[in-house]
Order: C-alpha cells, then structure tokens, then sequence
C-alpha cells in the first residue's frame, strides 16, 4: 500500500489569511418575521410566519400575528421572503479550502460531502468549523480516495485485500467520516475494503470498480452511494462504446433497455444514493468546445491558482478538435440528463453533487446550476431543492437535525428574494444565510466574496 498526494502541501494552503482560526461572535435570537417558509417536507409553503432561532436552533415557528419574538431579539423583516433549509453540495473536492469555503457560504451552501483532496487540511478545517472557531459550511470527509494502481494524486493505492484493509484501518484512524473508493480497485480489495469500512462504523461510496464488480454487486455488498451519470455506467458498458458516436448510441440504447431496470430497482431494493454531478458532464462538453471561454465566465475571480493547474491538468484537450468530437460530447451531456431522469421516474434516491474540483466548476454557484439541470431531467422544483437539502441529510443519518425547517433542528437556513418552487433559478436570490445559528446579511455575503477576490489576485 502507498499513498499518493497532492503535491501543494498544507503549508502552502495555509500561507493565506483564511486559513489563521476566526472565532464568531456568540450567536443571540434572530426572528424571520412575516416570511413565507419552505421547509423541504414537501409540505406547501407556509405564508406569513415567524421562525425564532435561539442559539443554533430553530425554536418556535408560528403565525407572525400569534409569534413570541424574545426580547432582545435581531428582527429580520422578510416579507415577501422565502426561507428554506441550508443546501448541500454532495460531491466536491478539497482542492483549496482557503478561498473556497466561503465561496459555499455566500451561495447559501451550509455543508458539503469531500469525496478526497487534501486530507490534513480538510480534516482541519472540519474540526474547526465543529469547534466554531471557524466560519464556513459543515464539512463531511472522506480524507483520500481508496483506489488501485493509476498515476493519479490524492490516494491510497492498494492491490490486495489486506492492503485495502490496512487503509480502512489507516483512514478510520484519521478521524475520516467515510470511505470514497475509485474505479481501478481490485475486486478483492473492494470487498474487503467495504467489509473492514463497516467494522469501523464507516460506510463506502464513490465509482463502481471497473475490475469485475457490476453496480448490483457493489450495492449488495453495501456501497452507500454511486457517483457520476458515468460511473454508473462505466461498469455496463463496452469499451469501444467510447470509440465512436454511434457505438455509444448502441450501448446506451442497449443500457435503457436492458440494463436500466435491474440497476436502479436494486439500487432501491438497498437504499442506495445516486449523485449524477450533470454540471460535470457539461464541464466535460465544454473543455472542448472552441465557442466556450472559461475567461470570460465572471466567476473565475474567484477561483484561486491551484483550481487552475487542476483543471488543466485534467482538460489537456486541444481546441481544435474535429466537430463530431465537439458534438459527440454535447450529445453524451444530454444523454447524462436523459439517464438522471431514468433513475428519477424509477425511484432512485438523488443527490445534488458538483464534482468541485472537476473542470470549469465553480464552489458553491455550480450548486445552483445542478439544481438547474436536475430540473431539466424531470425533477419538480420541490424534488430539486429536497435532493439538495433533505435527502442529504437523510443520507447521512442526520435528518432528525438537518435538512428541513422545523422546530428542533439546527438552524442552516438561507433567506431568498423569489419563490424556488416557481423557479428554481430562484434559489440563486439569496438574501441572507445562516450556518450554525449565526446570520450573513447580503452586505456580510458580499464581503465575503469581495475579500475571496482580493485574496485569489493576491496569490496570482
């Protein structure tokens, strides 16, 4: 077993001011009066009610007329307002905390699921956003992945079974909260892997290994959760099905009538999560097509150098590629949408994940663009902010204290301008977050992205 890793060292994460611990300000009362609450039940909209928060709980909520607002309470005035539960990214890697953690909160992210990066940092940064002596989006991590042989950073390479042991071992020793698998590990270690996982109370996610196992059989061994539109059919489709347009046409075709059924009803049958990451597949359109300009997209102010070395190191994609090659990846995008809808009218429990670290993906605002495209694959406005807010919570075992707006719960809250379940581009008006009872203003969001700003020109 060897591990490899990133080659930026925590230090050189750490040179930046965001990285020194900030301690908040204790959290006091705050009281959304006269709001519209969208608690992520399912429920209809509750009009013109009043949610107290005390502490980092939610403490009462009532009609605003027959609301008890406690004295020396902030009052936050939300009419015409909506308030929904804190999103959640489920797939994002660590690339650079420094800058990127409060690009989460400024887009309403209030936690986040690493699937590997940089695990000394990351685990870090956990602990002290649990302690509060750090602001940013809770953080659940997976350290680094568990893979096979493959010139790839950021893992634990193993070959047997007893080295796939020694890294759960290893891993869970770290303090890690589960296990991310990738797809050139051995069958033997996979299975041996998710069984040591489970000895330590630690489950398993991530790709289907490409190295005999099939996705029933992941999932009955008790792989959690699939990730990626591709991984999920990396394991079922032939490989010259990559070589030409119309081989993929055929394999697809063939996976819609043969394969789909028997995946997504034993993915049900097992309650395994599916986190499709569509804005990665359109990242991956992109990287070759010459019309787009990553340049010109205003976001990329706030993307620091080591985004940009790990996207160009993962596009090395001429750009002047024939055009079948251009449209055979816009046409494999849609056909990532068409498959998400699949395992949606199927049943399959879905997850919002990015992939942050992937190409031409943005922290915290490609959350918003996830929910875009999972609308576009048949979701409704209200099954697109679930897979982002009470699903992961589900997920993680955790939705008796997160993911809806309830009296009880801790308050991860974001306060929108215009209704989500009218538009779910409306999850994109964000007014105000909180994270752990404490409240960002829109004045205090954008602070924290004119300062994300000036720190990524700093370090360029």
């Amino acid at each position: 077993m060897r591990i490899q890793t990133w080659a930026q060292p925590i230090a050189a994460l750490c040179t930046l001011a965001a990285c020194a611990p900030e301690r908040p300000s204790e959290p006091t009362s705050v009281a959304f009066t006269h709001v519209t609450v969208i608690d992520g039940t399912g429920a209809p909209p509750h009009e013109t009610m009043t949610v107290v928060v005390s502490g980092d709980r939610i403490r009462t909520i009532a009609p605003t007329p027959d609301a008890a607002i406690p004295e020396g309470a902030r009052v936050v005035e939300a009419a015409g307002k909506f308030l929904i539960p804190g999103l959640w990214d489920m797939h994002v890697h660590m690339v650079e905390e420094g800058t990127t953690l409060p690009l989460y909160l400024a887009n309403g992210v209030t936690g986040v699921r690493d699937m590997g990066g940089v695990m000394d940092s990351t685990l870090l940064f956990r602990d002290e956003i649990n302690r509060g002596d750090r602001t940013g989006p809770r953080i659940v991590t997976a350290g680094l992945f568990v893979d096979g042989p493959k010139d790839a950073p950021s893992r634990f390479v193993v070959e047997s079974a007893e080295e796939a042991r020694r890294a759960a071992d290893s891993l869970a020793a770290r303090g890690v909260d589960f296990i991310k698998v990738h797809n050139a590990l051995p069958r033997e270690a996979f299975l041996a892997l998710i069984e040591r996982a489970r000895e330590h109370g630690l489950h398993v996610a991530g790709h289907v290994p490409l190295t005999g196992i099939t996705v029933e059989e992941a999932v009955s061994a008790g792989q959690r959760s699939i990730e990626h539109v591709t991984a999920l059919l990396e394991s079922v489709l032939p490989r010259e099905s990559a070589r030409s347009i119309e081989a993929a046409r055929a394999a697809l075709a063939n996976f819609y009538n043969v394969d789909a059924e028997p995946i997504f009803t034993h993915m049900i049958r097992h309650g395994v999560w599916f986190t499709p990451t569509l804005v990665a597949g359109r990242g991956a359109a992109l990287a070759v097509d010459p019309a787009y300009r990553r340049d010109a997209d205003p976001r990329m102010k706030y993307i620091a150098p080591a985004f940009h070395t790990f996207w160009d190191r993962h596009l090395r994609q001429p750009h002047d590629l024939p055009a079948t090659i251009v449209e055979g990846r816009k046409w494999v995008f849609r056909q990532t949408i068409e498959i998400a809808r699949e395992a949606h009218e199927w049943g399959v429990n879905l997850l919002v994940g990015t992939d942050v670290g992937g190409i031409s993906i943005f922290p915290g605002f490609s959350v918003h663009e996830e929910l875009e495209l999972l609308a576009e694959a048949g979701l409704s406005p209200a099954e697109a902010l679930q897979a982002a807010t009470l699903n992961p919570a589900r997920y993680l075992g955790a939705a008796d204290s997160l993911g809806t707006v309830t009296v009880g719960k801790l308050a991860d809250l974001v306060l929108l301008n215009a209704d989500p379940l009218a538009d779910i581009r409306n999850t994109q008006t964000i007014s105000a977050v909180m994270v752990r009872g404490r409240l960002f203003a829109r004045p205090q969001l954008d602070s924290l992205l004119t300062d994300v700003e000036a720190k990524v020109r700093r370090i360029s």
